[in-house]
């Protein structure tokens, strides 16, 4: 409905559909960015999408709009040790709660 309310095509709304509904829908992939920001701060950047090309487009456009450095791989990562994971369902907690928590 909203779609149609804001005139997007009825051919996009079924391309949309269909591919929602395909059996790859749920092929995600992970990818892993390093990078340098301001005075040298590295950063390991992991980002799950269903498009790897838009992703990797997506985080170099924001590194270089944040006057950050894309790093050659494994000049990053390399002072990091993986130590867990944390999952959160999104409505569940409040973003700011979160990062608090994360901080501790």
């Amino acid at each position: 409905r909203q779609a149609r309310a804001n005139s997007v095509p009825v051919d996009n709304i079924n391309r949309a559909i269909k591919r929602a509904s395909e059996a790859s829908a749920g092929d995600f992939s992970e990818s892993t960015f390093e990078a340098y920001g301001f005075g040298g701060a590295s950063m390991v950047i992991n980002v799950l999408s269903d498009n790897p090309n838009r992703a990797n487009a997506d985080v170099k456009s924001t590194v270089n709009k944040r006057h950050a450095k894309i790093a050659e791989s494994g000049s990053v990562l390399f002072m990091y040790d993986r130590k867990g994971k944390v999952e959160v369902k999104v409505p569940e907690i409040d973003e700011e709660v979160l990062l608090d928590k994360a901080i501790e």
